[in-house]
């Protein structure tokens, strides 16, 4: 019908749009966000223990015309569709700074998640702001490995804002890169993983726990439950262990980025 003939057409115009280039700027004008700043939101679904759920198509369509509603009546200028299986969502922000037209992009996108109950499952994740619709292909780009931080669990809660994940993005792409190369098995921290897998002790988490605690033994002690003698012996074992000098800046620097590329385990 009528209705379903106006969402194809908003989808394709915000197809446009996110492709961004020469047609963005009419697409623009069409959806009525006029051509001054704007930024991408964009929607998914957390898939749990690698599975994803048979319903999570319809669901992420249910959620999208959910978030275009919701936006009509909160954020006026703005527009929503489905587009390869993601929802996006077009804010045109004009008045406010960056920072603030992020922060409240955020805000909208928490309270949109509040009211739907759909908070568990459900992620945003938000660009940049970008001055010209030529850009939001940029923009949308930041959403989605705003999303893909949001899904390897390396931020907490449902939205996030790509400005306040970017080193975990860049971690991200790093590790998959990593990955693809072959170099997830070298280092220092692959060879005591291997240890404790065979050996069912904790050294990856002794060391994760001292660095995080900036060496206070007291602390990393605490944050494993432990007592501080039996981290120290513990610490002691794998310096011995892995032949690793911590007292070495460029070492230290070299573990944790091992570390957090590992991601969480």
């Amino acid at each position: 019908g009528g209705a379903d003939a106006e969402r194809r057409l908003r989808a394709d115009l915000i197809a446009t749009l996110l492709d961004g280039g020469s047609g963005a700027v009419d697409a623009m004008n069409r959806l009525g966000l006029g051509t001054g700043p704007a930024l991408v939101m964009a929607l998914g679904r957390r898939s749990f223990e690698g599975s994803s759920k048979p319903d999570d198509a319809a669901h992420v369509v249910r959620l999208t015309d959910a978030l275009a509603m919701h936006l009509g009546a909160v954020h006026s200028q703005s527009a929503a569709a489905l587009v390869n299986g993601t929802g996006y969502a077009v804010l045109s922000v004009r008045g406010h700074s960056p920072a603030e037209a992020e922060l409240q992009a955020f805000r909208v996108a928490s309270d949109f998640l509040d009211r739907t109950g759909a908070s568990g499952d459900t992620i945003i994740g938000i660009g940049r702001v970008v001055t010209r619709p030529a850009q939001l292909s940029r923009s949308k780009r930041d959403a989605e490995h705003a999303l893909e931080v949001l899904l390897a669990g390396r931020a907490s809660g449902s939205v996030a804002t790509f400005s306040s994940v970017h080193v975990d993005a860049i971690l991200l792409e790093i590790a998959s890169e990593a990955a693809a190369e072959g170099f997830s098995d070298l280092g220092p921290i692959e060879a005591i993983a291997s240890h404790d897998a065979a050996h069912a002790t904790s050294f990856v988490d002794t060391l994760d726990a001292w660095l995080n605690a900036f060496g206070d033994v007291g602390d990393a002690a605490a944050s494993l439950h432990v007592h501080p003698n039996t981290f120290r012996y513990r610490l002691s074992k794998l310096k011995g262990m892995a032949a690793l000098d911590l007292d070495d800046p460029n070492v230290r620097f070299r573990l944790m980025v091992h570390l957090r590329l590992r991601g969480p385990r």
